[in-house]
C-alpha cells in the first residue's frame, strides 16, 4: 500500500469516528459554557449547592515530643570499650564522665610530654635571657659608636675653626652681643638704682607712719577723706536745697569741674611733652660725648668703649622714659608708642586710645572721663534733679565709707608696699649680678675673636682630635666583640621551633586522651546505652544517648507540599494522651532545611514546634497531633474539591441545564483537602454537579 492510500484510510477512520463519539466541552479562555452536542438523560449524577461559610486550609501531622537539647554521643576513634558507667535513665550532670575507652600507655606519653615541655621551656627562657642581655651590650655599643662618630666630628670642625680664625660673622656677633651686654648691665645696675629709691621710700614712709611722722600715702588719704566728706556735705546741701525748693546748680558744677579736668589734661601733655624734649637733649649729648671720645682718642680706646656704653644704657633708659610718655598722650595719640612686655619696650607700635595705667595722666584722663560723664548726666536729669541728687547722696556716702576704711588701712598697705618694693629690688639685684656674668662672657669671647689664631687653641684642638679618633677605634671594637657575643647567645630561633612542635605534640596527645572519653555536654537523663565493656566500637557510632527532659518540644517531618506552606511563629494545635481533651498551643522555631554533608545535600523535612505546657505530664516519645493553620477566611463561596475541574490553563465546574451538562468557567482562592474558594464564576445557591 503506497502512502496516499494509506492517508485516505486514516482520514476516512478518522471522520466515521468523530460522527460515533459524543461531543467533549472543549472550552476556551473566553467562553463562558458549552453545550454538550448529546442529552444525557439515562444517568444520574449528585449535585451540590454553592454556599457561602469559612474555609479553613490546615496542614496536618503526627508528631513526637522530644527534648530541645539532645544529643547522641560517639567516640571519634576506633577503639576498645574500657567501660560504661551509667544506666538507662539515669540523670547525669554536665561534665559527668560516660564511657571511655582503653588507651594504652597514653597517659605515660602524656606525663613524658608535660616534662620535655618544661625543660624546652626553661632552655628557651635561659636563652631569651642570654639573648637579651647580649642585645642590650650591642644597643650599648652602637650608641657608643654613635657618640664617639659625633665627639669626632665636633672635634674636627673645632680645629678647623680654631685654625682659620674668627670669621667675620663671628666677629661681628662677638661685637654685638659685648656691645648689648654692657648697655643691658647698665640698664640692670641703672634699674636698681631705682628699685633701691623705691624701696628705701617705702621703709621711710613705713617707719615714719609707725613713728606718727606725715607720710605721702597717709597725707593723700587723708586728703581723700576730706574730699569725701565735702562731697557728702555737697550732697546733703544740694538735697535739701532741691528738697527745700531752691534752684539746681549742678548742671553749672558739673560744667566748671569738667572744664577743670581738660585744663588738667592740657598742663599734663605740656609737661610730658617737655620731659620728651629733656629726654631727647640727654641722648644728644650722650652721642655728643662719643664722638668727642672718637676725636679725642680713637675707636679703639678704652675712653671710646666706656662713652660708647654709657650710650647705649642712656639710648635704654631714654628709649623707655621717651615711650613711657609717648604712651600717655592721648586726644588726638601721639605716633611711637609701642608696646611694653614684661617690662621691655617692644618693637610692635600700638595705637593709644587711653593713657598707661597707674601714670598722673591716666588718673587726670579718668577724671576727665568722669567729669565728662557727670556733666552728661547733670544735663539728661536737669528736668527732675531731685532724684540723681538723692543718688549722689547715696553715693557720697557710699565714698565717704570707703576714704574712712582706705585711711585705717594706711599701716597695712605701708607694709605691703615694703614688702613688694624688697622683692622687686631683690630681683633687681640678680638681674644686675647676671648681666655682669653676661658681660664677663661677651668680654672673654670678644677678647678671643679680637686675638685671632691661638696656637695653643690649636695644639689642644689637635690633641682633642686625636684622642677621640682613638675611642672611636676602641668602641667600634667593642660593637664587634658584642656583635659576636650576640650570635653565639642561645640558639633561640631553635628552641623555639623545638617548643612548638613538643606543643603541638602534646596537643595531640591530649586530644586523643579526649576523644577516648564521652563526658555529658549538659545536664539530662541518658535515653540509650549502645555497647558493652570489653566490645570494640567504630568511630562516629552511636554509644550513648542524651537529653534535657527540663525543656520538651515536638518535631514533626512535612511534606514537600506542606513545607512551602508553613513560615516561622506560625501557631500550631497540639493534642496529646497525656492531656486528654486539651488542645495545647505552639509556635514554629524551625522550618525544613537541606544539610550539606559528605554523603552530599539531605532534605531536612522536620519542624520544631515549641510548646506552652500547661502542666507536667509530657514525656519524650510521645506522640502529638498536630494542626497547623495556614489560611482562614470567613464568610466566602466555597464547593467540594472534587466539583472543580482542570483542562489546560482553565478550571471550570459543570452543571445541568435540564437534560444537558454545561461548563462554566471560576477563579478559585484557597483549597483544602476537602474545599476550594470559589472567587468568581459562581453565586451562592447555584447548583453544580458534585463530580467524582
Amino acid at each position: 500500500m503506497n502512502t496516499r492510500s494509506t492517508l485516505a484510510v486514516l482520514l476516512s477512520g478518522m471522520l466515521l469516528f468523530t460522527a460515533c463519539v459524543p461531543s467533549l466541552p472543549f472550552l476556551s479562555d473566553d467562553e463562558e459554557e458549552v453545550v454538550v452536542a448529546r442529552p444525557v438523560t439515562t444517568i444520574e449524577r449528585p449535585t451540590v449547592t454553592v454556599e457561602r461559610g469559612a474555609i479553613i486550609d490546615a496542614v496536618r501531622v503526627l508528631g513526637r515530643v522530644v527534648a530541645e537539647s539532645e544529643e547522641s554521643l560517639f567516640f571519634k576513634q576506633n577503639g576498645r570499650l574500657k567501660g560504661i558507667y551509667i544506666q538507662y535513665n539515669q540523670p547525669v550532670v554536665a561534665g559527668t564522665l560516660l564511657a571511655d575507652l582503653e588507651i594504652g600507655a597514653l597517659e605515660t606519653q602524656i606525663e613524658n610530654s608535660e616534662l620535655s615541655l618544661e625543660d624546652l621551656q626553661r632552655n628557651l627562657t635561659k636563652a631569651r635571657s642570654q639573648a637579651a642581655s647580649s642585645q642590650a651590650d650591642v644597643t650599648l655599643a652602637e650608641l657608643a659608636v654613635e657618640q664617639a662618630e659625633r665627639d669626632l666630628e665636633k672635634a674636627q670642625e673645632a680645629l678647623t675653626i680654631t685654625q682659620g680664625g674668627p670669621t667675620a660673622t663671628e666677629f661681628a656677633q662677638a661685637q654685638t652681643a659685648y656691645t648689648k651686654a654692657a648697655a643691658d648691665l647698665a640698664a640692670a645696675e641703672n634699674a636698681v638704682l631705682l628699685d633701691q629709691e623705691a624701696f628705701d621710700k617705702a621703709q621711710r614712709d613705713l617707719n615714719n607712719f609707725q613713728a606718727g611722722a606725715p607720710v605721702d600715702l597717709r597725707v593723700q588719704r587723708e586728703i581723700a577723706l576730706s574730699n569725701a566728706e565735702q562731697a557728702y556735705s555737697a550732697a546733703q546741701a544740694r538735697v535739701s536745697q532741691l528738697q527745700s525748693g531752691g534752684a539746681d546748680t549742678s548742671v553749672l558744677n558739673a560744667q566748671n569741674a569738667l572744664t577743670d579736668a581738660q585744663n588738667a589734661v592740657v598742663v599734663e601733655r605740656s609737661k610730658l611733652l617737655n620731659e620728651i624734649d629733656h629726654q631727647n637733649l640727654r641722648l644728644k649729648g650722650a652721642e655728643d660725648r662719643l664722638n668727642q671720645a672718637k676725636s679725642d682718642y680713637g675707636e679703639d680706646s678704652d675712653q671710646y668703649r666706656d662713652e660708647e656704653r654709657r650710650l647705649a644704657a642712656v639710648a635704654l633708659e631714654v628709649r623707655w622714659e621717651t615711650n613711657i610718655r609717648l604712651c600717655q598722650l592721648v586726644d588726638p595719640p601721639a605716633p611711637g608708642c609701642f608696646e611694653i612686655r614684661d617690662g621691655q619696650v617692644t618693637d610692635n607700635p600700638v595705637t593709644v586710645t587711653a593713657p598707661l595705667p597707674n601714670t598722673q595722666m591716666a588718673k587726670l584722663w579718668n577724671a576727665l572721663q568722669a567729669a565728662q560723664i557727670n556733666f552728661d548726666l547733670a544735663q539728661a536729669q536737669s528736668a527732675n534733679p531731685l532724684p540723681e541728687a538723692q543718688a549722689n547722696l547715696e553715693q557720697a556716702r557710699f565714698d565717704l565709707e570707703q576714704a574712712q576704711q582706705a585711711l585705717a588701712a594706711v599701716g597695712d598697705d605701708l607694709t605691703i608696699a615694703l614688702a613688694t618694693a624688697e622683692l622687686t629690688f631683690n630681683a633687681a639685684q640678680a638681674a644686675v649680678a647676671k648681666a655682669r656674668a653676661d658681660l664677663d662672657v661677651a668680654r672673654e669671647a670678644w677678647d678671643i675673636v679680637q686675638s685671632g689664631v691661638d696656637d695653643d687653641a690649636v695644639r689642644e684642638a689637635q690633641l682633642l682630635v686625636a684622642t677621640r679618633e682613638a675611642n672611636l677605634v676602641k668602641v667600634k671594637a667593642n660593637l664587634e666583640q658584642a656583635l659576636i657575643n650576640a650570635a653565639d647567645a642561645g640558639n633561640v630561633a631553635k628552641l623555639e621551633n623545638d617548643l612548638k612542635r613538643s606543643r603541638a605534640n602534646h596537643a595531640l596527645l591530649l586530644e586523643q586522651l579526649a576523644d577516648s572519653r564521652l563526658v555529658a555536654p549538659f545536664d539530662g537523663v541518658i535515653q540509650f546505652i549502645q555497647g558493652k565493656a570489653g566490645e570494640t566500637v567504630s568511630a562516629y557510632g552511636p554509644i550513648i544517648g542524651l537529653a534535657d527532659p527540663s525543656k520538651l518540644i515536638i518535631t514533626a517531618d512535612l511534606s514537600e507540599d506542606d513545607s512551602a506552606k508553613v513560615a516561622l511563629e506560625q501557631t500550631a494545635d497540639l493534642t496529646l494522651d497525656a492531656f486528654p481533651s486539651v488542645v495545647l498551643q505552639g509556635v514554629i522555631t524551625k522550618l525544613p532545611t537541606s544539610l550539606v554533608t559528605t554523603q552530599g545535600i539531605v532534605q531536612d523535612r522536620s519542624i520544631r514546634i515549641e510548646v506552652d505546657w500547661p502542666q507536667d505530664g509530657a514525656e519524650i516519645g510521645m506522640l502529638a497531633r498536630v494542626t497547623i493553620t495556614v489560611q482562614h477566611k470567613d464568610d466566602v463561596l466555597k464547593v467540594p474539591i472534587e466539583s472543580v475541574k482542570r483542562s489546560g490553563r482553565r478550571t471550570f465546574v459543570e452543571f445541568m441545564d435540564g437534560d444537558i451538562k454545561r461548563a462554566k468557567n471560576v477563579e478559585i482562592g484557597i483549597q483544602t483537602e476537602t474545599e476550594v474558594e470559589i472567587l468568581s464564576g459562581l453565586e451562592e445557591g447555584f447548583v453544580i454537579l458534585q463530580g467524582q
